[in-house]
């Protein structure tokens, strides 16, 4: 796994949302894997850094378990283009780790997070907005409803037929 050292070797940033079962403790040691993650993918480099600023982010996994995201995503992987050959996705590496609260105000939801790691930022988390602390105003969609316009995927979500 490379280290970033500047926003430029940054592609795309990832949340990695892990929720605690609900008798966990913090402090109690390590945090178990319930195979409940969510990957979140926002298409930009950089956090909103203002309350005017709107990303759209999607979710690329959920309900899968920490081993499994790590061996798939954060490793890294090879794959044959038709026309370039064998291509090489990097390994991701973490900016930061910390805890986050998904909050509601009725009106609202709010993302709100506290860094545990690094203990000092450094340039990259800088660059990338990332703050010792912060919070975002979250919404959802549900995708078996049209979407609004302008805001649709190429291509809708597959369900389980569950």
């Amino acid at each position: 796994m490379s280290t970033p050292h500047k926003t430029d070797d940054i592609a795309r940033t990832y949340f990695l949302l892990r929720p605690l079962e609900k008798d966990a403790a913090l402090g109690a040691g390590p945090v178990g894997d319930a195979g409940n993650a969510r990957l979140l993918a926002l298409p930009k480099k950089v956090l909103p850094r203002s309350g005017r600023e709107r990303y759209m982010a999607f979710v690329e996994k959920a309900g899968v378990g920490f081993a499994d995201l790590r061996d798939e995503f954060l490793a890294g992987n090879e794959y044959e283009t038709k026309t370039r050959g064998t291509r090489h996705t990097p390994a991701a590496a973490p900016a930061g780790e910390g805890v986050y609260a998904i909050t509601s105000t009725g009106r609202e939801s709010h993302l709100a997070y506290i860094l545990t790691l690094p203990e000092e930022l450094g340039e990259v988390q800088k660059g990338i907005g990332l703050r010792e602390r912060g919070s975002w105003i979250i919404s959802t969609r549900n995708p078996e409803f049209a979407p609004p316009k302008g805001a649709s995927l190429p291509k809708g979500p597959e369900y389980p037929k569950e």
